[in-house]
């Protein structure tokens, strides 16, 4: 992995693995046209990160990890004409993250979010997906888990402009609390300017099963590792999607 400069542009279909750390001031990176590219982005230290994606007619996915340092992040993804499969994993070394898309002509994304917040802190995330053509569509999914007196905020903000004909937005947000004194906060946010579209959000927020923990427990399992088992399945879907053995691995360690 190495350290990215201000500016980078990307020329040939590839994986591309980028460390970001002491690193404050704005980043682009440029896809050129028509390639297939796989985006890793591990950020790491104190720092505050502004990236910046510009995609035209591509197929891209894009794998963000923030595991160590407190780090506040911004990113923006502008698409033309491309196809989009992204997941996020966060643990409480993330303060917050900001996550702007903008969607253009039929582009598509799938983006998947892990948040784990166990740190007796407050974070903030927000996700705002912007349909600015029509026939785009956008599919935002958070699994959340806060323990140890956590604040947890989500906002998910889906837009469509005027004319957006057939664009299609899908946001839900799944969260587990682990103690009385944590929580999570989902705010579900629509702004709808065209009629022939669909738009739907959901959020469904709670404590673990108790029937499930005495399920694992009356097997001899303690409720620790039940919590851990129960937690695990819960974002295993999404884990199971990362190709590369290596970084699975790590993130699996950290989470």
């Amino acid at each position: 992995m190495r350290d990215l400069e201000c500016k980078k542009t990307i020329a040939s279909s590839g994986v591309y693995d980028f460390v970001f750390k002491n690193q404050t001031k704005k980043v682009t990176i440029d896809v050129k046209e028509n390639i297939d590219v796989t985006l890793h982005f591990i950020l790491q230290e104190n720092n505050d990160f502004d990236l910046n994606l510009k995609l035209k007619n591509n197929e891209v996915k894009l794998i963000n990890v923030c595991l160590e340092g407190a780090s506040k992040v911004k990113q923006t993804l502008d698409a033309s004409k491309s196809n989009i499969k992204a997941l996020s994993c966060f643990n409480s070394k993330c303060d917050s993250f900001n996550l702007e898309v903008n969607l253009k002509e039929e582009s598509k994304i799938e983006l998947d979010n892990i948040i784990i917040s166990k740190e007796n802190m407050k974070q903030v995330y927000d996700f705002r997906i912007n349909h600015l053509s029509p026939f785009t569509e956008s599919n935002l999914r958070n699994y959340a888990v806060t323990d140890n007196n956590s604040k947890l905020v989500i906002n998910n903000t889906g837009f469509i402009d005027f004319g957006c004909k057939k664009a299609e937005i899908n946001q839900s947000t799944t969260g587990i609390m682990l103690d009385l004194s944590s929580s999570i906060e989902a705010n579900p946010i629509l702004e709808i300017n065209h009629h022939d579209v669909i738009a739907n959000h959901g959020a469904s927020i709670g404590a673990l099963a108790d029937s499930d923990l005495f399920y694992l427990m009356s097997r001899g399992i303690s409720k620790e590792e039940a919590e851990r088992i129960i937690i695990e399945g819960y974002y295993r879907m999404i884990l199971d999607k990362i190709e590369d053995k290596d970084l699975k691995a790590e993130i699996e360690k950290r989470l």
